[in-house]
This record gives structure tokens, C-alpha cells and sequence, in this order.
């Protein structure tokens, strides 16, 4: 057993010069032609930022953690926003990966399961960039980097392994039944609402707050929250339920789409 994950281990490392320049071409073609280029990496998080903080605490006024200030409701809406865009974005574009590149899948030694990959890899490119925005208006808010900031690397690891696990799913099943994409779409915009993005858990009715813990994304988001913005230790067990669970989507997700590799040239 621990042989044969040291190998799957060693292969993913010998397409690393693949991968990356897979991901560099994925992040060229995405800004190409544009005025900005990859400024719109910074621009298009401010601006939904800006919308999102309007629409909820402006009109809704909705109140996010002790404050009920504009500036409190940028960064916590700014927080879950972050991850939940890097999610939500690589699982929906990993959908239609294999169908895209239905002439390489037929091809017998392409590594297929470097396309989701990358588009994943690409996106996590553009939470960095978020993390790098939150933690200025973090420190302009009057915040400061805390020791809380190492823990940095388990969450975003956790939610790499996550996200990859979904877009596996996501691109295999989409093959066999074309219907997905638009099923996803619809899945992640609902799953988007039940996470709380715009509004805290303190929000949610107390009768019904414990189902809240039963959404993954909901200890991801308040990890992150917890880090950024509360400066206080993440909660050990929510770091562990996620963890947990972003190791069993990846190890589901892979075993998935590797035994059902051999149908996808024939069904292209």
C-alpha cells in the first residue's frame, strides 16, 4: 500500500513540467487580448467585493461578527468570498475539461488526469492573489500578522486536496452524462447560499446552527475568518472535520476517475 502510493506520489512528480506548463498556458490564454491582462486577477475580486458588500450591508445590513461597520463587512464577506470563488470557479471549468480536449483523452499515453489538475493549480494562483488583497486591508483595518498565519498552509492544502477530489468527479462524470455541467452549476450556486459567505454562523436560527457544521465549507471559511480577521487559534476539530474530509473527496475523486479512464476515449 505505501509503496504504491510513494509511486503515485512519483508519477505526479514527473509531470510537474507538464502541469505548470499547462497552468501557464492557462493563465496567459485567460487575460490574452486584454487591456489589464492579469491585473483582472486583482480588479474582477474588488469588484465583486465592492457589489456584495453593498448589496448586504448597505441594504440588507447584515451584521457580520462585533461590528456592524462597512469596512468590518468588506473583510468578512472578502474572506469567504476568496476561497469560495477558487472552488467554485476550477470545479465549474473542470467540468467540460475532458470534453474540451477530446483529442488528447484518445490519445493512449496522455496523462488525463493532469486536466483537472491544472485548471485547479490555475485558480489556486488567484487565491494567493485574494489572500494578498485581504491581508492588506486586514493591516489597514488595524489588524496584524499573527503567529495564527502558519496555519495558513494546512487550510489551504486541505482545500487544494478538496477541490481537486470535486473536479475529478466533476470532469469524469460530466463525460458520460452531458447533462452535469448545468447540474453542477446550479448544485454550486445553492451549495454557495448554504455556506456563509455573506452572513456569519452566529446568524443562523440557534435551532438549526449545528446543521451549518455539516457543510465542509463552513470550517474552511471559518478558519480563514478566524485567522484573518478574528487573530484567534482556528478551532482544532473543525480543522480536523475538514481534513478529514478533503482527504476522503480526494481519494474518492481520484479512484473514480482512474477506474473509469478506460471508457473515456471510446465515449469522446
Amino acid at each position: 500500500m505505501g509503496v504504491s502510493v510513494l509511486q503515485k506520489i512519483r508519477w505526479y512528480y514527473n509531470q510537474r513540467d507538464l502541469l505548470m506548463n499547462y497552468v501557464r498556458k492557462d493563465l496567459k490564454e485567460r487575460y490574452v487580448g486584454s487591456i489589464f491582462g492579469f491585473y483582472w486577477s486583482v480588479i474582477n475580486p474588488l469588484i465583486l467585493l465592492a457589489i456584495y458588500t453593498f448589496v448586504f450591508s448597505i441594504i440588507f445590513q447584515v451584521k457580520f461578527g462585533d461590528s456592524a461597520g462597512l469596512g468590518q463587512s468588506a473583510l468578512y464577506i472578502f474572506c469567504g468570498m476568496i476561497p469560495w470563488m477558487t472552488f467554485h470557479e476550477a470545479v465549474g471549468r473542470s467540468t467540460g475539461i475532458l470534453l474540451d480536449n477530446a483529442n488528447l483523452i484518445k490519445k493512449v499515453m496522455f496523462p488525463s488526469k493532469i486536466l483537472p489538475m491544472y485548471i485547479v493549480v490555475s485558480h489556486f494562483v488567484n487565491l494567493f492573489i485574494g489572500f494578498g488583497i485581504l491581508v492588506v486591508f486586514a493591516l489597514l483595518s488595524g489588524r496584524s500578522i499573527n503567529v495564527y498565519y502558519l496555519l495558513l498552509p494546512v487550510y489551504v492544502a486541505a482545500q487544494f486536496l478538496f477541490t481537486l477530489g470535486f473536479s475529478w468527479v466533476a470532469s469524469a462524470v460530466n463525460v458520460f452524462i452531458r447533462d452535469m455541467a448545468q447540474v453542477i452549476a446550479q448544485f454550486l450556486i445553492i451549495w454557495m447560499y448554504l455556506s456563509p459567505i455573506f452572513y456569519s454562523v452566529e446568524a443562523i436560527p440557534e435551532e438549526i446552527r449545528s446543521y451549518a457544521y455539516l457543510n465542509p465549507m463552513t470550517h474552511l471559511i471559518e478558519g480563514y475568518r478566524d485567522i484573518f480577521l478574528n487573530e484567534t487559534m482556528p478551532s482544532l476539530a473543525g480543522m480536523g472535520i475538514y481534513g478529514a474530509v478533503a482527504v476522503v473527496v480526494l481519494v474518492a475523486g481520484y479512484l473514480f476517475f482512474t477506474r473509469n479512464q478506460h471508457a473515456y476515449a471510446d465515449v469522446l
